[in-house]
């Protein structure tokens, strides 16, 4: 007789949660929202998947039901800062909001996840697709076929400064239009800052076919060892299996010397070249120990020591080159006086007529920019 009862009592309970009856789900402490949930997913890669979806679509809101949820498996926040930093091509999010409405004992929970965006959400795709469409563009028009990989990272490393300028005047004033973080900024607008060069650069070189991630740091003090207030953005790309670092930002000079003039000095650094100039967590990052692809290297433009110096001076006077720049392996501002450097490659070279230059000089990486007047 009880079991019968009990067998009556259960199937009542049973048929008042299919129906989803709130005096049930109050008496069992639940809530009958656990039935309205948008999507449910079984693992973080499903989770990851959905809110994924949620942000190329430009919804603003999602309920997901998680079987077997655990917190720190199930961070809405990690995880939309980990699609974004994945995908340059997204974006313009304001913020964001995610609280567990719901939960179900170790069965499962539900999740609400709340964004903002800076814009509607008509005009957040229409700019997504402006950038994205701006991108095949680029690559149609800068990339060739048979081009190598680091031929590709030169060719976006300088269409990107070429074509776009630094918005220090509204950096400093801290009133920046939300599309200059974004790849749109610098791709369509032609102006952005640090993170819309480099999410521009990692939309264009993926276009490419070749590897990059954003990288999240800042500027090294003036000691070397702690970082400034100044937060910054880059990358890191892939060659031939092996990963450097790419600073479009810091090789736009174009706004300090009032041309259209870009540097090569952060183009495929090595952690150990980067790291004294730039701080960021590395723990996040791989290893850049690269160094057959620096700009300088690959280019033959690097010396070892003094005497490897002088004779390239030498060169570029007998020739009568009007620009030399040169990345000194060993360089410190005690050894290496580049006034009597060049007088004295001035009389190797047995040059018949006076010879002026200027010079700016990279203290850190050790590069030598010199510009020789006949």
């Amino acid at each position: 007789m009880k079991l019968r009862r009990f067998l009556v009592f259960l199937f009542i309970i049973l048929m008042a949660v299919s129906l989803k009856l709130p005096g049930v789900y109050n008496m069992l402490g639940l809530s009958t929202n656990i039935m309205d949930a948008d999507a449910e997913v079984r693992s973080s890669e499903e989770f990851e998947a959905v809110i994924y979806d949620v942000i190329r679509e430009v919804k603003d809101n999602i309920k997901i039901k998680i079987v077997r949820y655990d917190e720190k498996t199930y961070d809405a926040n990690a995880v939309l800062k980990k699609i974004l930093d994945e995908d340059a091509g997204l974006g313009f999010i304001a913020g964001c909001n995610s609280s567990v409405t719901t939960t179900l004992g170790k069965e499962a929970a539900v999740i609400e996840l709340k964004l903002q965006y800076y814009y509607s959400g008509e005009k957040v795709a229409a700019m997504r697709r402006a950038a994205d469409s701006k991108a095949n563009d680029i690559i149609n028009k800068i990339i060739k076929p048979g081009m190598s990989d680091y031929e590709k990272v030169l060719a976006v490393h300088d269409y990107v400064i070429k074509s776009s300028r630094y918005d220090r005047l509204n950096a400093e004033s801290d009133t920046l239009p939300p599309e200059e973080h974004e790849a749109y900024g610098v791709l369509v607008e032609g102006i952005g800052v640090c993170d819309s060069y480099a999410k521009a650069v990692k939309l264009l070189l993926e276009k490419a076919g070749v590897q990059c991630m954003l990288v999240e740091g800042s500027k090294a003090g003036t000691t070397g060892q702690r970082p400034s207030e100044v937060d910054h953005a880059w990358n890191i790309v892939r060659i031939d299996g092996e990963y450097y670092h790419v600073d479009a930002t810091w090789d736009d000079v174009s706004e300090e010397r009032d041309s259209i003039e870009l540097l090569y000095h952060y183009l495929n650094l090595s952690d150990e070249e980067m790291q004294k100039t730039h701080i960021w967590d590395k723990s996040r990052y791989p290893a850049c120990t690269g160094t057959k692809y620096n700009y300088f290297i690959y280019s033959k433009l690097f010396a070892k020591d003094y005497a490897e110096t002088l004779s390239m001076l030498v060169k570029a006077i007998s020739d009568r080159e009007e620009k030399l720049i040169i990345k000194i392996s060993d360089y410190k501002s005690t050894k290496y006086n580049i006034e009597e450097l060049i007088k004295k490659a001035a009389e190797k070279s047995r040059l018949k007529q006076g010879i002026g230059a200027k010079w700016i000089i990279n203290e850190s990486l050790g590069i030598v920019d010199i510009e020789f007047e006949y």
